[in-house]
């Protein structure tokens, strides 16, 4: 395996430089090989707007898990890298990380239902102002 590592200065991990994102791994092995987003776009159908947001390590733009997974595996493909290597890097930062893009899930489900209890009070605020200014029937 190749340590790209060295540039970085302290010691070398196995795999990307000490303190890099899997998602600027994927940018610094996809700019090594000269592929433009729209290039890994056209190949893969993956949006351009979710490959930033996966070189950006913004998983909460990503749809859930599943899709990510599949995304890591055709974007390594498209720009030669193993998919399985590229899956296990992913997870490996992932368990360091711990689960923040579960949280991220839960933090969105909580803001759908708060804007969903704001939409059905502003409803029945407007069926109660209807009522009264309309009569009782």
């Amino acid at each position: 395996m190749v340590d790209r590592a060295k540039d970085k200065g302290g010691p070398a991990p196995a795999g990307p430089a000490a303190g890099e994102t899997f998602g600027h791994y994927l940018l610094r092995e996809r700019e090594l090989r000269g592929f433009s987003l729209q290039q890994i776009s056209d190949q893969t159908r993956i949006g351009v707007g979710n490959l930033k947001a996966l070189e950006g390590d913004e998983l909460s733009r990503l749809p859930s898990r599943v899709f990510v997974l599949g995304y890591i595996r055709a974007y390594a493909q498209a720009i030669g890298l193993s998919a399985d290597e590229a899956v296990l890097r992913f997870e490996e930062q992932s368990q360091k990380e711990g689960p923040p893009a579960e949280r991220e899930v839960r933090r969105r489900s909580r803001r759908g239902l708060a804007l969903l209890a704001v939409g059905v009070l502003a409803a029945a605020a407007l069926v109660a102002a209807g009522y009264l200014l309309l009569g009782h029937g």
